[in-house]
């Protein structure tokens, strides 16, 4: 295991920090007290878009250009208009009773984070039909994919794991942050967090090479 320096750190006007994506050159952020997703300028750290979201809960993603933001106590899957704003559709929660926590749209499907039982489901990006799900040994509170794993982070510990899903194998590295992580999110060169703790962004940088070599 090493500690991950933060390299950037952002404060941000919320409370309650819960999902955390990257669209259109903004860090999109949610917030569970303030009922928003924020976009900040992550060059400057300026609040450039304010979306009102009723009961956000946990992650947030894009699909097909459009945000999906966990709501409501039954985590049901929320899509809004990244241009506007308006609610523009609502999915159940595919795996309805257990806590949804992250989310995150790549090209083979949607990964879903989930609490208790602590795993991470693969689904298709239209219907949500299961193809694929990893056990893992600490409850997920973000997800996100990097170049080459997937990335998750779990609260009470304030780790990211990086998995590589291709060979089922938890924990390629393991990274201790500062802070507790919640959403997570990837920018194609560093990898961002939420730190609900300390109301800030950081961002810290994925040392695979050196995190491989510990644990080899």
């Amino acid at each position: 295991m090493s500690h991950s320096r933060s390299l950037t750190e952002i404060p941000v006007p919320g409370k309650q920090l819960c999902g955390l994506t990257w669209k259109n050159e903004l860090l999109w952020f949610s917030d569970g007290e303030l009922d928003e997703i924020m976009g900040v300028n992550p060059q400057t750290g300026e609040i450039v878009r304010h979306i009102e979201c009723p009961e956000v809960r946990t992650g947030l993603t894009t699909v097909d250009g459009n945000l999906l933001q966990v709501v409501g106590a039954n985590r049901t899957l929320r899509q809004i208009d990244i241009a506007t704003g308006q609610i523009t559709r609502e999915f159940p929660n595919p795996r309805a009773g257990l806590e949804l926590c992250g989310i995150e749209t790549t090209a083979a499907g949607i990964w879903f984070g989930y609490q208790d039982p602590p795993m991470l489901d693969l689904r298709d990006p239209h219907r949500f039909e299961l193809i694929d799900s990893i056990p893992v040994a600490e409850q997920v509170a973000g997800v996100t994919v990097t170049d080459k794993y997937v990335a998750f982070s779990c609260y009470a510990t304030a780790h990211v794991h990086l998995i590589d899903s291709r060979m089922r194998k938890e924990a390629v590295a393991t990274l201790e942050v500062s802070g507790n992580p919640t959403g997570l999110t990837w920018d194609g060169r560093l990898l961002w967090y939420c730190d609900y703790t300390n109301l800030l962004l950081r961002a810290v940088e994925v040392p695979i090479d050196s995190a491989l070599k510990l644990r080899s």
